[in-house]
């Protein structure tokens, strides 16, 4: 079913009819009495978010895929970055000194692997180096998750070289 008519038609009647903003006005002035115009930013803003977000549907079919998958790697990445430390000092015995500074070195390499690989994607084709990249990063992620009590050369592999690898892709 195509949906793209029916977001056309809610674009044209929500976001640039005059009874719709007038009614926003109105909304955010009758509301934000004595807030300093803290709801008038607060309305434009999740206009703004709504409308930016529907408009992507007018897009190409690559582009919803380029964002549906870096939304993912997002998740993906600060989930990963926020429990690293931990993982790291509890299940390997590191102290928090060298398991912040594993955390720094896989930050670092992300950089590093960034401007270095960059160049590829144009080479690869952005499908094809998106692909790469997820399959990597699925590979690096299922190593941290599998085999974190055999092996620490294993999660050094991981975090050091697959993991920003598949992010600079």
């Amino acid at each position: 079913m195509n949906l793209r008519p029916v977001f056309k038609w809610l674009n044209k009647r929500l976001f640039y009819s005059k009874k719709f903003v007038s009614r926003t006005v109105r909304r955010s002035q009758s509301s934000d009495m004595g807030t300093n115009g803290e709801n008038d930013a607060d309305a434009n803003l999740s206009r703004t978010i709504l409308e930016r977000s529907i408009s992507l549907w007018y897009s190409s079919a690559g582009l919803r895929c380029i964002f549906v998958l870096k939304f993912l790697e997002s998740i993906a990445y600060f989930s990963t970055s926020q429990i690293l430390t931990l993982y790291l000092s509890q299940d390997f015995g590191l102290s928090d000194v060298d398991s912040g500074l594993m955390y720094g070195l896989y930050g670092a390499m992300i950089s590093l692997y960034g401007i270095l690989f960059s160049s590829q994607v144009d080479k690869f084709g952005v499908r094809r180096s998106l692909v790469l990249g997820f399959l990597l990063s699925a590979i690096g992620r299922s190593i941290l998750a599998v085999f974190h009590r055999n092996n620490i050369w294993l999660i050094y592999l991981s975090l050091f070289v697959l993991l920003p690898l598949s992010a600079s892709l």
